[in-house]
């Protein structure tokens, strides 16, 4: 790729991600950006000092402060309202793109005019690649070893970094407001499918991603992202194909997850119980009716 490719890069793709206590990340995410000409962030009322960092540091982005945490969707939908390029790249703070990267995605983009949106494939610590895909009629995702040939189609893209068509993305709404976290994209994915959109994977093209880097871990960051995924997982079923799938799938979620919630407890297995109970606490609460609680 010509040096005035990717000079270019950033010429008619907008950069938008949303923060939530990412300093310890985040400089390297903007860093690789620096370039871009036109960045929204959405920071969801982080209590670290990510702001004012991004503000000392990277004066060309636009911050957009937020005085409750909306959600990384809702984060999205609302960095892209003030976006003027045709095109945008999503990136998550714990994700470092370059500029020929995204000059790569844009131009493959642009060769499949039916096509909404990009991803390239995503490394993890220690060489580990991670390729996101999904079957037709399938909800669950999985990490797969692809030896590819070139762009392919999927019925599903982590939005981790994606580079999306802007007329696309808004004539579907964007993301669905009534995803908190996790599995808005799983949402995003089967809508797009549904508008006549093709998605594309990129897999002579990578990005790094440190997994669940963007804020510092705690016990209750897992336990909300655990929730969320399990409520999000039963809502898009619910969504997509019936009710009476929703309520099976979540049924035996808890019939499965339930006993082996209890047994950790019993061995004193602080991190799998965690995980399983907050799976069942989240399916208990899809089939009550309750909304995931958005912290103030």
């Amino acid at each position: 790729m010509t040096a005035e490719i990717v000079a270019g890069a950033f010429d008619d793709v907008s950069v938008v991600l949303v923060n939530y206590n990412s300093r310890a990340v985040i400089g390297q995410c903007l860093e690789q950006l620096r370039a871009a000409r036109e960045i929204v962030i959405v920071d969801n009322a982080s209590s670290d000092d990510s702001v004012a960092y991004i503000e000392a540091n990277f004066p060309n982005a636009r911050v957009i402060r937020n005085r409750h945490n909306v959600g990384f969707g809702c984060g999205i939908n609302e960095c892209v309202q003030h976006i003027t390029n045709p095109y945008f790249l999503i990136v998550s703070p714990d994700v470092t793109i370059d500029a020929a990267t995204v000059a790569a995605l844009r131009t493959d983009l642009v060769r499949y005019p039916d096509a909404a949106c990009i991803v390239p494939i995503l490394k993890a610590p220690r060489d580990s690649l991670q390729t996101w895909v999904m079957g037709p009629g399938e909800f669950q995702q999985r990490n797969e070893t692809l030896d590819a040939g070139g762009p392919f189609c999927t019925w599903f893209v982590t939005c981790a970094a994606i580079v999306f068509r802007t007329d696309a993305f808004r004539a579907i709404d964007g993301f669905d407001s009534n995803i908190f976290l996790y599995q808005e994209d799983l949402d995003l994915c089967l809508r797009i499918r549904r508008a006549g959109h093709s998605m594309i994977i990129a897999p002579h093209l990578v990005a790094g991603h440190i997994n669940s880097g963007s804020a510092p871990p705690s016990r209750q960051l897992s336990w909300r992202k655990e929730w969320n995924f399990a409520w999000g997982t039963y809502y898009v079923i619910h969504k997509h194909v019936s009710a009476r799938a929703a309520r099976i799938a979540a049924l035996k979620c808890i019939a499965r997850r339930g006993p082996k919630a209890l047994f950790y407890a019993l061995i004193r297995d602080k991190k799998r119980l965690l995980r399983d109970f907050a799976w069942t606490h989240g399916a208990l609460s899809f089939l009550l009716g309750r909304l995931p609680v958005r912290p103030r």
